[in-house]
């Protein structure tokens, strides 16, 4: 799966006359969506399962659309609903399911649950229903967020792909001795119809109960018998049938509430919902991408970076760096910019009311993230760095040094700098004032200013991390 490009007009701010347009053609298989908050990149996310909510259930959208993008070989084009395959022409209404994606999945990173109640909570109900029926345990449209990490984290250590494996030991630091403990809502049981979710759940409460400790080791549940095919299979059914039965809610088209009230982790008698944030972010990505996702799915991220500490983030694009599916994230951390393939950027921001969509490089990224205001997002990631800063002039000094150091650093291995580019020399002494001047010794913002009126035009000045 990936998409091609992308037109739309008429949903909130992605409807300037001449449509939000997107060529996603030269990326590989993710595309980063930078911009400020109030941009509209998450937007464009809400815009995309729109599209195939309502292709998934029959509607249609009430904005302007075309996507076109590859799946099982096939160029397939959507024009507000009408599909033609590249070779094949128009398609039926009727034959349409077998070229749409085997399944949407999003991730949110904030409060704000308009995603899940606007679009993923109709995908939702079906799938409840299908778990009912015993006749799906994978939902079309998919909406996970921070409520669910403890299943996914059950998942993950459950898993034997080597990924996974090395995430938990190295990253989450958990062993193999953990304990897990359910608070189960019996009462429930009724409100379910016999299926595969709900006689694991039954199972889980047996073998808690026969335990001294009434809690479940996690060798216990990854050797379970689900009727699984492999071990992948195993992880990914385990996760569904989870969260189907502990993450409930009760409404029009959903008539049952949850089954798992609580659910406690512990290992080396540590409580694992202690984790921060950014490891829960961690735990979600990793599940969606690796155990939930496959060639056929589209993950959408919206801020994956969220939380997570300046130094994981290339964490982020190692982990949704995978061939085998087609991820769109958003983020506002320019941070984040040194760890993508400059094709795979798009920068958007909202002009008069209605998105645009910028092209650039990593450095020209920079200047329209912060909006002119370079100060703001560049210094502080540039402060958190370990690495020695330099301001340069213009991008011939960038380039100059830059080869500079490729050249000596056989020689001088600690030659490794985090380089600025100021645009010019006329916005030395502004990007360093505005930036480094609190951070350091006044003396040394007097030197600095001094030497800067004293040297000749196409010179550098660098200002040493401390």
């Amino acid at each position: 799966m990936k998409i091609l490009s992308l037109q739309i007009q008429g949903y909130k701010n992605l409807q300037d006359r001449n449509k939000a347009s997107f060529d996603f053609s030269k990326c590989s298989n993710y595309v980063a969506l930078i911009g400020l908050n109030g941009s509209g990149k998450s937007n464009v996310l809400e815009a995309i399962s729109i599209i195939f909510s309502c292709l998934y259930h029959d509607k249609q959208a009430e904005f302007n659309y075309q996507i076109k993008y590859i799946l099982d070989n096939d160029e397939i084009t959507i024009t507000d609903g009408n599909m033609v395959v590249k070779g094949k022409g128009r398609i039926a209404k009727a034959n349409q399911f077998s070229y749409l994606p085997a399944n949407v999945i999003a991730s949110y990173s904030g409060e704000e649950l308009r995603m899940w109640e606007n679009i993923y909570l109709d995908s939702y109900a079906d799938f409840f229903q299908d778990i009912k029926k015993q006749s799906s345990f994978v939902p079309k449209l998919l909406y996970i967020n921070k409520y669910c990490w403890d299943f996914a984290l059950i998942a993950l250590l459950c898993s034997e792909n080597l990924n996974i494996k090395k995430f938990i030991n190295d990253v989450l630091r958990i062993g193999d001795d953990v304990e897990i403990s359910f608070t189960i809502e019996k009462a429930n049981y009724g409100l379910y119809e016999a299926n595969d979710a709900l006689s694991l759940i039954k199972r889980l409460v047996d073998l808690q109960n026969d335990s001294a400790t009434n809690s479940l080791h996690i060798r216990e549940v990854s050797t379970l018998d689900i009727g699984q095919k492999d071990n992948s299979d195993f992880t990914k059914r385990l996760f569904y049938y989870l969260f189907i039965t502990g993450m409930p809610v009760k409404g029009d088209r959903i008539k049952a509430d949850k089954i798992i009230r609580k659910t406690e982790l512990r290992f080396n008698g540590i409580d694992v919902q202690k984790l921060s944030e950014g490891e829960k972010k961690l735990i979600l990505i990793n599940c969606i991408t690796h155990l939930l996702s496959d060639e056929k799915t589209l993950v959408l991220l919206d801020e994956p970076d969220a939380h997570i500490h300046i130094d994981r983030k290339k964490e982020i694009i190692d982990i949704v760096n995978q061939n085998e599916r087609f991820t769109i994230f958003t983020t506002h951390s320019p941070k984040i910019l040194h760890y993508i393939k400059d094709e795979n950027v798009r920068i958007v921001r909202n002009v008069s009311g209605s998105l645009e969509v910028i092209e650039q490089n990593k450095i020209n990224s920079l200047t329209e993230i912060t909006n002119g205001e370079y100060s703001l997002i560049d210094a502080t990631l540039a402060l958190s760095t370990s690495k020695d800063i330099l301001l340069v002039e213009g991008t011939n000094d960038y380039n100059y040094i830059t080869t500079a150091i490729k050249k000596l650093s056989p020689a001088y291995d600690d030659y490794n700098f985090h380089i600025i580019n100021c645009g010019g020399a006329g916005n030395v002494a502004a990007v360093f004032e505005q930036s480094f001047q609190k951070f350091i010794g006044k003396n040394i913002v007097k030197s600095f200013t001094q030497t800067r009126q004293e040297t000749k035009p196409n010179t550098f000045i660098g200002t040493r991390h401390q």
